[in-house]
């Protein structure tokens, strides 16, 4: 099958995008990959009049700052990735004239959305890039680390952790992934604090996977799915059970080697390679549903 990918394909190989290009043409597919976000004036456009006599489908991943109005001229099966966990981040696209025939939704809070709209949706996943997140077998550095901004919610529950920890807990903002793999396999424990107190799935949970960090994340709440309830980790719903995991785990070495193993044997299906036979199968069941093209005046 030929995708017309719209997605950020502007040479940072971190992205997501990459791996689940390599992913999906690993199952035989064909990838046009289109980055949606250049500044070429009537790129996205230009692209699709250029490719859609060719193309089977057309993919378009998260979609911030894609125009709607676009959306109108796609006559081909569309499927749109939400990979934020926030209804306002895809709003514009799932409110659309033209909305998708088919929704990937990171988090439980957009799939509600979809099905109030009536717009077809299913549950997926963030994963990890295999060639950036794995195990370096190293001595640890740390006992703790957290990674990501330090908004005011998280500076209130990490002063805490650093009045106890002192320089044995590792708090920055690190971008670089070859950086945070590192960091990861140098600390016994990765803590993920959630930005606000919407419940949610962080990617943070899939890199850490396959490294020699244990993770301690706050409550995945609704967004928690079958395929995540493994003892790979371990989740809390406030400071003081915050702490006492951490305490419990860094007490007790054999209890943590176990939630590793289990994480280990685990990674291999929450890698982007992993992920994309999945997104594959869906790709195909929605262009058979969809086997006549749309006009513009596409309505479910």
């Amino acid at each position: 099958m030929k995708i017309l990918y719209y997605g950020v394909f502007d040479g940072k190989t971190w992205r997501s995008e990459y791996p689940m290009r390599q992913g999906l043409e690993h199952f035989g597919h064909t990838i046009i990959p289109i980055n949606f976000r250049s500044h070429i004036p009537g790129h996205v456009l230009r692209n699709w009049h250029k490719h859609k006599q060719d193309c089977d489908m057309v993919f378009l991943q998260n979609g911030n700052v894609f125009k709607p109005k676009w959306l109108k001229y796609i006559e081909l099966p569309l499927v749109f990735k939400a990979t934020e966990f926030a209804v306002t981040s895809c709003q514009h696209i799932l409110d659309a004239e033209r909305p998708p025939d088919m929704v990937l939704a990171h988090s439980q809070q957009v799939v509600d959305y979809c099905e109030k709209k009536n717009i077809l949706v299913q549950r997926v996943h963030h994963a990890f890039h295999h060639q950036y997140y794995k195990r370096i077998e190293s001595n640890y550095l740390y006992d703790i680390c957290f990674i990501g901004s330090l908004n005011k919610r998280r500076r209130e529950w990490l002063e805490p952790l650093k009045k106890k920890f002192g320089k044995r807990i590792f708090i920055g903002e690190i971008w670089k992934p070859e950086k945070i793999n590192q960091l990861y396999n140098a600390s016994k424990i990765t803590l993920h604090i959630h930005a606000d107190q919407q419940d949610y799935v962080p990617t943070r949970l899939f890199e850490v996977l396959p490294t020699q960090s244990c993770l301690v994340t706050e409550s995945l709440g609704e967004n928690k799915t079958s395929d995540l309830s493994f003892d790979g980790y371990v989740e809390f719903n406030s400071q003081e059970n915050m702490l006492s995991n951490i305490e419990d785990l860094l007490n007790n070495e054999s209890k943590r080697l176990a939630y590793l193993k289990s994480a280990w044997a685990q990674a291999p299906q929450h890698s982007w390679q992993g992920r994309m036979s999945t997104y594959s199968q869906f790709f195909e069941e929605t262009v058979k549903r969809n086997a006549h093209p749309h006009t513009t005046n596409h309505s479910l």
